[in-house]
C-alpha cells in the first residue's frame, strides 16, 4: 500500500515522502494526533518503504516478502512496542534497546515503532532517552502519541514531529461503509464520538453504549444525593471491565461538555455530537455556566492523566462524579 493513499493526511504524508526520497530520515519521528486517524499504519508503511524489495526506499509495494511480513508483524527487523497493561514497561524498553544493538538482518534499516509512547514511566522513559541521543546506526524511531504533553522535554526535543489532523465526515463516512455493516444511523452516531477519528473499537457494541451514555446523560442532569447513590457503585464496575467503560465514559463526557459550550455560546444545534440527548442537554444548560463546563473539561483531562500515571481509576471517577454534583450546585 503506497504512503499516499493514506488519507485525510497529505500535508503529513508529503513531509515523510520527500524524507523517504531524499534519504533525508531523522533519526527519530514523533507522530501526533488523535487515536485512530493514521499514525500507525503511517509508521508501518514507512518500515515497508524502507525494506520493499521493489521500489526500494521509495514507497510500499505492498507485495514483496519484506512487504507482507511487516503487514503482518512478523519481520526480523521491525519491532513494535506498546503498553503491557497501562503502561510500558521498563523490561519491554530494556528489551527494545538490546534488540537495537544489532545491525539489520534483512535489510538496510531496522525500525522500532513505539505506539502509545506517552504510557512510558519516568524509568523507561529516561532509559529510552538514552538511545534517543545516540542512536544505533541503520535505525529508525518512530513514537506515536495523542498526548505530547506526557512525555519528556528532553525526548520531544529529540524528535521530529508529524501532526496528524482529526478525519474529515467526509472520511469518516467513507471509512466506516467499507469497514462496518452498520446501519446509517448508527454511523452517523459513530461518526460524532469520534470526533474526527475512526472509533472501529465501538462497533461491537454500539446499541449497548448508546443505552449506556442515555443513563449517564439521566444522571448528570440532576446529581442528587439518590443519584450519587447509583452511580458510585457503578465507578468500580466501570474500572474493572474489560471493554475500557471508564474510558468511554470520558469520552461521553468530553462530547457532552463540547455540546453545552456549543449551546451556551448559541451555536447552531445541527452540529451537536449528541443531538439524540438534546432534550438532556437543554436541561442541563440551567445548571452549568461557561466557567464551569471549563473546569470540567480540566478534570476529565487531569482524570486521564492521573489513570495514566497508574493513579486507582475508581478513586479517580468517583472523584469526577462528585465533581460534577459540585458544580452543579455552586
Amino acid at each position: 500500500m503506497p504512503l499516499a493513499q493514506i488519507r485525510g493526511q497529505a500535508a503529513s504524508i508529503d513531509l515523510i515522502s520527500r524524507a523517504l526520497q531524499s534519504n533525508q530520515l531523522p533519526s527519530a519521528w514523533l507522530f501526533v494526533g488523535p487515536p485512530s486517524v493514521g499514525k500507525r499504519l503511517t509508521a508501518q508503511l514507512i518500515a515497508q518503504t524502507l525494506n520493499c524489495k521493489i521500489y526500494q526506499g521509495i514507497d510500499a509495494c505492498g507485495q514483496c516478502d519484506p512487504c507482507r511480513q511487516i503487514e503482518v508483524g512478523n519481520f526480523a527487523d521491525v519491532e513494535l512496542i506498546e503498553p503491557s497493561g497501562q503502561n510500558i514497561r521498563m523490561e519491554q524498553i530494556q528489551e527494545a534497546l538490546r534488540w537495537m544493538q544489532y545491525r539489520p538482518e534483512r535489510s538496510h534499516y531496522r525500525v522500532l515503532i513505539l505506539d502509545e509512547a506517552d504510557r512510558m514511566n519516568r524509568e523507561s522513559a529516561n532509559a529510552f532517552l538514552k538511545t534517543l541521543e545516540e542512536p544505533p546506526p541503520q535505525t529508525t524511531i518512530i513514537l506515536l502519541t495523542t498526548s505530547p504533553m506526557l512525555l519528556l522535554e528532553t525526548i520531544l526535543s529529540r524528535c521530529q514531529q508529524i501532526r496528524f489532523q482529526p478525519l474529515s465526515p467526509e472520511i469518516l463516512t467513507d471509512l466506516l461503509a467499507e469497514k462496518t455493516n452498520l446501519a446509517n444511523d448508527e454511523r452517523n452516531w459513530l461518526m460524532k464520538q469520534g470526533m474526527g477519528s475512526v472509533r472501529l473499537d465501538l462497533v461491537k457494541d454500539v446499541q449497548g453504549l448508546r443505552e449506556l451514555q442515555s443513563q449517564w446523560g439521566l444522571w448528570i442532569q440532576q446529581i442528587g444525593a439518590s443519584e450519587m447513590i447509583e452511580i458510585l457503585p457503578r465507578c468500580q464496575e466501570w474500572s474493572s471491565t474489560k471493554d475500557l467503560t471508564w474510558e468511554r465514559l470520558l469520552d461521553w463526557l468530553e462530547t457532552w461538555l463540547r455540546d453545552l459550550a456549543w449551546l451556551l455560546h448559541e451555536l447552531p444545534e445541527t452540529e451537536l455530537l449528541n443531538q439524540d440527548q438534546l432534550p438532556a442537554l437543554r436541561k442541563c444548560l440551567q445548571r452549568y455556566s461557561s466557567e464551569s463546563v471549563l473546569a470540567l473539561y480540566e478534570a476529565v483531562l487531569e482524570v486521564r492523566h492521573n489513570i495514566a500515571r497508574n493513579a486507582n481509576k475508581t478513586l479517580q471517577l468517583e472523584g469526577l462524579w462528585l465533581r460534577l454534583k459540585h458544580l452543579q450546585e455552586a
